[in-house]
């Protein structure tokens, strides 16, 4: 009970027992809040929740631990399928892009017979184990058929069957496996009724699982189920994990709102101008289902209006209307998870509406602007892929995030020193020294490696089996063995590859004899000509023969200026092993902010895939819905390719020009194959400045728990307040030493111009620096010839890619006219068009 004053006493007033109690149990209380360290204790779980705080507090994180999935059906089920790693079972397979759960494209599956069953499943089998326990999941829209089903080849295991037409339905089945089992596809089945029903499947996948999860599963929906195994390629650790405490209002400013009818006037970030016909709408609210939620605005007549609606805009679940200030109150349905508000008039004549806020509870709150904050991790984070153990894990020393790391990922590849173990029929074992490897060896549990096409490598259980790995202490020291199937590597069984010829597969090639199979590829070279040796791209591979040649040893990648008739038909890997260390290691991790709570309910999101500050070049093309207007965009395959971010977005958290927050219009991840895009109008675009942007990415990953502390108390605040403080300074007065080492070692370098391109005087002159591996150009410019190259970098200082494109200003007679930069690989630095006048290449940067 809060302690009560007592603020009337007189000179007369006998002090009883009841009033020295209240006395030293306020200063008892005193105490416990200004001397005593109080907190409460947090374990945050993935996806969206409501925590209620007692008061104003700081999240510490006090644990995170890591996650892997090991997907047994490797990647055959990817969200980019490729028709060649599928087989057919009275059907005819396509690949359609138009229909996914995973933003990418699906299996169609036609039916080939009638009243009878129609299959279709990867190449990549599984081989089950007596007892092990395993879960296979699926989506299935059946369009025509009359049922579609999960089957576990050569299993009497299926999944419950889903009946509904034109729409995706997750099914799952998890079992105990009554023996070993050899080729254990998972099959996504149609049955029919006709020659030509139809159905489609995407993100089959099969893992094996623990006796704890396997028993937990019961306790789960089947939401809950499809979240916490996603489909991933092959195997999959929890990468870049995030956490977000969204602000008491869950609305953004109204720039930001995702939709509108007709033409409603935003005023400023908060006040717009609506009516009947011209609304705005943001259709992406995410929140809890079950809980209540309470919208308010201020209206400026009896005709304004606030409306919330379910996901898809079908069901009201509130609607207010009237003057001033104005709420509705409503409680999310079960099944709900993201919900649309709208803002509009009851008439024709406008009426505008400000404030509007959304907040968790049944009482409208004081309007505040949206302020999330947001603590983003950099890193991966493994563990052993069945029973969890052995997790790496996350932890904080001095306001610096370090993860301990019990796992390490490398690449399988040609910077390895392989050497040819055996030959045995139809294969060969090859081994690599392991001894700097660092890994635990001779336990099976302890390492998992993936092959080039993403199918999952067995441990070693024969000497005469393909696609097997080992790593142990051989006789003459550790060692990693792989056995390759002759038809992978084209080596034939009289043949012996050298180390350099082993490494030249490790690097995406195989061998073959021109000389057969009409110079295919698929033949194997077994010694008897040199003349007839050639290496082909294990990528060109269609299904039937390989596209491409080479008569010496590759050294390099596949690409059209070293391989002759190269064609790539497919997307391979290198190969990829993930083993537990020996000896842990502590490596620093790149974080971004932190997490502060509000006394009462905070909405907060647990995730991963979150990719902070990625360097973008916005696009000049069209923007708008109707792509009715010139601006600049980003993401947006429809405008240009040299927009796009390095993954697919799910949502944009923040776009970032100069390291500063800036406003720009986001679209939905559903409206092109990059997913989510942002946008921005010409006039508003700067031109001169840099820009990057945080996401999360669309695929879907492994998640995992946090787990932290709220201060209870003020003494608890102080001191974390001072600790944080000290932190801060530490770590400013290292930043701002490396700062300006970084500063006094850059040197410019101004190169000869060519094609009548020259400085303009008093103005920086052009030149070039490269710190590390980013090169950076700056300078202003005039004179020359568009579409010539203003001068060429030197070789190590040119980009990797054959052409980068950067937007920068001209001026001209008619004005300030965007000019268009491109430097090429060749270190061509080229401007392309705009006013020759005058040019102001801003500060242009690349990484090599």
């Amino acid at each position: 009970m809060d302690y009560q004053a007592k603020t009337d006493w007189s000179y007369n007033d006998t002090v009883t027992e009841q009033d020295m109690n209240r006395i030293e149990a306020g200063l008892g209380d005193l105490h416990e809040r200004l001397d005593v360290d109080s907190y409460e204790q947090l374990t945050l779980k993935p996806g969206l929740q409501i925590i209620n705080a007692k008061k104003n507090s700081p999240f510490q994180l006090t644990g995170l631990k890591g996650r892997t999935l090991l997907n047994l059906s490797g990647s055959d089920w990817t969200p980019t399928k490729n028709i060649t790693r599928f087989i057919n079972y009275q059907s005819t397979l396509s690949i359609d892009n138009n229909k996914s759960v995973t933003s990418g494209n699906a299996l169609k599956i036609t039916a080939a017979v009638a009243n009878s069953i129609a299959d279709g499943f990867g190449k990549n089998a599984v081989n089950l184990i007596s007892g092990k326990k395993y879960i296979a999941l699926g989506h299935f829209y059946n369009e025509t058929g009359q049922s579609m089903k999960l089957v576990i080849q050569n299993t009497a295991i299926e999944s419950p069957v889903t009946t509904s037409k034109n729409k995706w339905e997750f099914v799952y089945v998890s079992f105990a496996a009554g023996g070993n089992v050899s080729n254990a596809y998972p099959i996504a089945r149609l049955t029919a009724s006709a020659v030509g029903n139809a159905g489609y499947a995407d993100a089959l996948r099969l893992y094996e699982i623990s006796d704890t999860e396997y028993a937990a599963l019961s306790t789960m929906t089947s939401e809950q189920i499809a979240a916490t195994y996603p489909y991933v390629d092959s195997l999959s650790p929890v990468c870049n994990p995030y956490m977000i405490a969204y602000g008491e209002n869950l609305l953004p400013t109204l720039q930001e709102w995702t939709n509108t009818e007709g033409t409603p006037s935003i005023n400023n970030r908060y006040s717009v101008d609506v009516s009947s016909t011209n609304k705005m709408i943001h259709n992406s609210v995410a929140v809890v289902p079950g809980a209540t939620y309470t919208l308010s605005a201020v209206s400026s007549a009896s005709t304004g209006r606030i409306f919330v609606y379910n996901t898809n805009g079908a069901v009201a679940l509130a609607d207010s209307t009237g003057s001033g200030s104005i709420s509705v109150t409503f409680k999310v349905p079960v099944g709900v998870n993201v919900v649309e508000v709208r803002l509009l008039g009851t008439g024709t004549t406008p009426v505008n509406l400000s404030n509007v806020m959304l907040n968790v509870g049944s009482t409208a709150k004081s309007f505040k602007p949206r302020e999330d904050t947001m603590l983003a991790l950099q890193t991966d984070l493994y563990a052993n892929p069945v029973t969890g153990t052995n997790a790496d894990e996350v932890f904080e020393r001095d306001g610096q995030y370090f993860r301990l790391a019990k796992w390490r990922k490398i690449s399988l590849d040609d910077n390895l020193p392989w050497e040819l173990f055996t030959s045995l029929n139809g294969m060969k074992i090859v081994k690599v020294d392991a001894s700097t490897f660092n890994a635990t060896l001779d336990d099976t549990s302890s390492y998992f490696a993936v092959k080039h096409d993403g199918s999952i490598l067995d441990y070693k259980t024969s000497s005469d089996r393909k696609d097997q790995i080992q790593l142990n202490n051989a006789t003459e020291g550790k060692r990693l063995f792989v056995s390759i199937s002759s038809i992978d590597s084209g080596w034939g069984d009289n043949y012996t590859p050298t180390s350099n010829e082993i490494k030249a597969y490790f690097l995406g090639y195989k061998m073959f004899d021109v000389s057969l199979n009409s110079g295919d590829g698929t033949s194997m070279y077994n010694g008897s000509n040199e003349t007839n040796k050639r290496w082909t791209p294990l990528d060109s591979f269609n299904g039937n023969r390989y596209f491409g040649s080479i008569t010496s040893v590759p050294i390099e990648t596949p690409n059209s200026s070293n391989t002759q008739v190269y064609t790539k038909n497919r997307e391979i890997t290198s190969y990829q092993l993930v083993y537990q260390l020996s000896t842990p290691n502590i490596i620093p991790v790149v974080s971004e902010g932190n997490i502060r709570l509000f006394q009462g309910n905070n909405q907060i999101e647990v995730g991963s895939g979150i990719i902070v500050r990625e360097a973008v070049k916005p696009e000049l093309g069209k923007i708008g819905i109707n792509a009715d207007r010139a601006g600049y965009n980003i993401n947006n395959p429809s405008s240009s390719t040299s927009s796009l971010t390095k993954n697919k977005i799910d949502h944009f958290i923040t776009i970032y020009k100069n390291n500063k927050k800036d406003q720009w219009t986001y679209y939905d991840k559903n409206l092109t194959a990059a997913g989510a895009i942002a946008q921005k109008e010409y006039i508003e675009y700067d031109q001169t400045a840099s820009y990057s942007v945080t996401y999360i990415m669309l695929n879907k990953l492994p998640y995992t728990s946090f787990t932290g502390k709220l201060s209870l108390n003020e003494n608890t605040l102080l001191n974390k307040l001072l600790k944080t403080e000290s932190e801060i300074d530490t770590r400013l007065s290292v930043i701002e030493n490396k700062k300006s080492n970084i500063e006094e070692s850059l040197i410019w370098v101004n190169p000869t111009m060519l094609n009548g391109w020259a400085n303009i005087s008093g103005r920086s002159p052009l030149a070039y620096s490269i710190k590390g591996d980013i090169v950076r150009i700056r300078g202003e410019i005039r004179s020359g010839s568009i579409g010539t190259s203003v001068f060429v970098l030197p070789t190590l200082m040119r980009p990797q890619a054959n052409a980068s494109e950067y937007i920068v200003y001209s001026y001209g007679k008619s004005g300030i006219v965007g000019a268009s930069i491109v430097i090429f690989s060749d270190g061509r630095f080229v401007v392309q068009n705009g006013s020759s006048e005058q040019i102001s290449l801003g500060n242009i940067e690349f990484s090599l």
